[in-house]
């Protein structure tokens, strides 16, 4: 709805969406970033890609299911493609019937389509990253830019740049650069993107799983477990836990109480 009225503010100017866009897409977030970077190269604004007589470089869109919602998506769709110089393109220019420019669908990519496609782009959400999808990407023969922001999921310490994955900024202002640095170098992003599936399916793997339990979990607990012991044996109370990992360097929240045989300790006890 913000982006819709700041849009709308534009009035009459025909060029209002190509330049409103360009001046104010580092400070939207990343996946609106991604969708009006879609729109920009659907109607040739922006470099196009090799896929075939000008073909956008990147298609990035909300997935928007319900019909009302995407009715708003819709209407700065309709909006921006009413005001870019030129208007909205012919389906020779490189839309589709139902038009590049389109910021949602409901249509939804399998992943076995998904792992089709030569790149991937995975882009953090509310909490950062992508969670799962990092890796699901990672997974796919396609070469992964990765969207590096402060957020870290757990496995981000075993991947590395341009060994696994090409690094995109959090703002995605290099994106189209690293896309075209790819195709300029096919071999060497090539062997990024086998290194990074080998190593995703590795991960994954029952093996994969039992090392990194191993050397992730397990043996930081044998450690603390060691200092424990080694700063007065096992507590019996809360309080000398408490005590205990005060002066480990460690703070304690106490959330819940139980008693010995596991009944839970209301606050009124």
């Amino acid at each position: 709805a913000a982006i819709a009225a700041a849009l709308a503010a534009c009035g009459g100017v025909r060029s209002c969406g190509v330049s409103w866009i360009t001046a104010n897409i580092a400070r939207l977030t990343p996946r609106w970033a991604a969708v009006l970077m879609s729109w920009q190269a659907g109607t040739g604004q922006g470099s196009q890609g090799e896929e075939g007589e000008g073909a956008p470089w990147i298609d990035a869109k909300f997935w928007v299911p319900e019909p009302a919602e995407a009715a708003a998506y819709d209407a700065i769709t309709r909006f921006l493609d009413g005001n870019h110089a030129g208007g909205r393109p012919a389906a020779s220019a490189g839309t589709s019937a139902a038009g590049t420019t389109a910021l949602s669908t409901a249509d939804v990519t399998t992943s076995a389509a998904l792992a089709g496609f030569r790149y991937h782009v995975d882009l953090g959400g509310g909490g950062g990253t992508t969670w799962m999808g990092t890796l699901q990407k990672l997974a796919m023969p396609g070469l992964l830019f990765h969207h590096e922001t402060v957020m870290r999921d757990f496995y981000f310490d075993d991947i590395q740049a341009m060994v696994h994955y090409v690094p995109v900024k959090s703002d995605l202002s290099d994106l189209q650069e690293k896309y075209w640095w790819a195709e300029a170098n096919p071999v060497e992003a090539e062997a990024i993107a086998r290194r990074g599936t080998a190593w995703a399916r590795d991960f994954i793997s029952d093996g994969g799983v039992r090392r990194w339990a191993a050397s992730a979990v397990a043996a930081p607990v044998r450690a603390l477990d060691a200092r424990v012991d080694a700063a007065g044996g096992r507590p019996s109370t809360f309080e000398q836990v408490e005590r205990q990992y005060t002066a480990l360097g460690y703070t304690l929240v106490r959330t819940n109480r139980f008693t010995p045989d596991g009944r839970e300790v209301k606050e009124e006890e």
